[in-house]
């Protein structure tokens, strides 16, 4: 389900924004001063669609509401000076001592030593709840809400994205605060990933490999059985090797010499037997079509813009890189390096068909021409994946000659 319309009332007591989705496009920008409540929006969204009620809480409004594609809109009311007791009995120095990385400068406030953000109460719950041995008393989500919100598929790529909460043991041993780099998350999702489709390979080619004797001798048993000319069987044998060679090339699949041509004296019984062996292949190999796109798209954006390195993907280490023929760790690439390789490798990887992405400035720690080509790229890997994105900058390098997608939110008229 696609969102097609945003609407705030009164946001901070001030702005009245409608947002109409760029539907044909899938990309919807929007910019404005500071704040006019860019990255608040996309809170809000976030919030609404992933049960993060905080996001809502702590931001003043009037209305919310989102329309989606099927004429079914959800309309957010916030009660007239009603006071927030969101933190009312609830241990707030347990959260100084739960997580170690989040310093109270305030009575109800903290600031984060990792990114230097100042987080309110409804801040920590929203990101942090999850750590927490106890809960707070938040009213929760209905039933109903949950079924509607859970048909949107919401993911949140935040400004602060170099550094992720810690979920794992292992990543923990990257910092004792409990934050882990992000490109060293993303590696290893992709390596996850990688390990999941040869799973499924390693399954579908036990099950094929088991019925093939029995499937051969039913083919072969047939009047009437699939044969190949010679030259067709070369062609489809070609092919196969073609789609091998390049799982190798994209680290999916090991180097095998399975390469062959059959001798002159078996080439009609070749041209019976082998049709069902190839269909077999073809089988196998289709568990990567998909993520053999992913892969090389990630490669061509990150080779085309990291000058003298080397990037590699493979199923133990995930991405990694060489310069100068030396291994190079990720968490070593400079800030802006980062940034691309952690916005790309979540829009590639981390992105289900048919969701709404709300990306807040893409342009930090960009280079103006990676500034440039980055709408141009978003909207092909929107096209092959399926997604909508809602873009929140200030940089018309971003924009680029793209206004047609572009939505300025405004205020009312400054007092003169």
């Amino acid at each position: 389900m696609r969102v097609t319309n945003v609407r705030v009332g009164k946001l901070f007591g001030i702005f009245d924004h409608t947002i109409q989705m760029a539907m044909d496009d899938r990309i919807t920008i929007i910019h404005a001063p500071n704040g006019f409540g860019k990255t608040t929006l996309l809170r809000m969204l976030n919030g609404l669609f992933n049960g993060r009620i905080s996001e809502l809480e702590q931001v003043p409004f009037d209305f919310f509401d989102v329309d989606l594609e099927d004429g079914l809109s959800l309309s957010v009311r916030r009660p007239g000076n009603k006071k927030d007791k969101t933190e009312a009995d609830f241990p707030l120095g347990a959260i100084d001592d739960i997580i170690p990385f989040l310093t109270r400068i305030g009575e109800a406030n903290w600031r984060d030593t990792e990114s230097g953000e100042e987080l309110s109460f409804g801040d920590v719950m929203s990101r942090y709840e999850h750590m927490l041995p106890f809960r707070s008393s938040r009213q929760k989500t209905p039933q109903w809400l949950k079924k509607v919100t859970s048909q949107v598929k919401v993911r949140f790529v935040e400004s602060q994205r170099l550094v992720r909460q810690s979920r794992t043991t292992k990543s923990r041993a990257y910092n004792a605060t409990g934050v882990e780099p992000a490109v060293a998350f993303y590696s290893e999702q992709i390596a996850k990933e990688i390990n999941r489709r040869l799973g499924e390979y390693a399954e579908l080619s036990q099950s094929l490999d088991q019925t093939f004797p029995m499937r051969l001798v039913d083919h072969l048993s047939k009047e009437k059985r699939e044969s190949l000319s010679a030259a067709d069987l070369q062609d489809r044998l070609s092919k196969l090797d073609a789609k091998r060679r390049r799982l190798r090339d994209a680290g999916l699949l090991e180097k095998e010499d399975t390469s062959f041509n059959p001798p002159p004296a078996l080439q009609e019984l070749a041209q019976q037997v082998l049709p069902l062996y190839i269909a077999d292949v073809e089988k196998k190999l289709g568990v990567f079509a998909a993520v053999v796109q992913k892969v090389e798209l990630l490669k061509k954006v990150v080779s085309e813009r990291f000058k003298y390195k080397t990037v590699t993907i493979d199923r133990e280490k995930g991405i990694t890189f060489e310069a100068n023929g030396k291994p190079l760790s990720p968490t070593t690439l400079s800030s802006g390096e980062q940034h691309m390789l952690v916005l790309w490798s979540e829009l590639i990887f981390m992105i289900d068909q048919n969701a709404m992405v709300l990306i807040d400035e893409p342009e930090i720690s960009l280079h103006v021409a990676w500034q440039q080509d980055f709408l141009r790229e978003l909207s092909l890997l929107t096209k092959l994946s399926n997604f909508d994105v809602l873009i929140a900058t200030h940089s018309p390098q971003i924009i680029n000659d793209r206004w047609d997608l572009t939505l300025e939110l405004q205020g009312p008229p400054w007092p003169q």
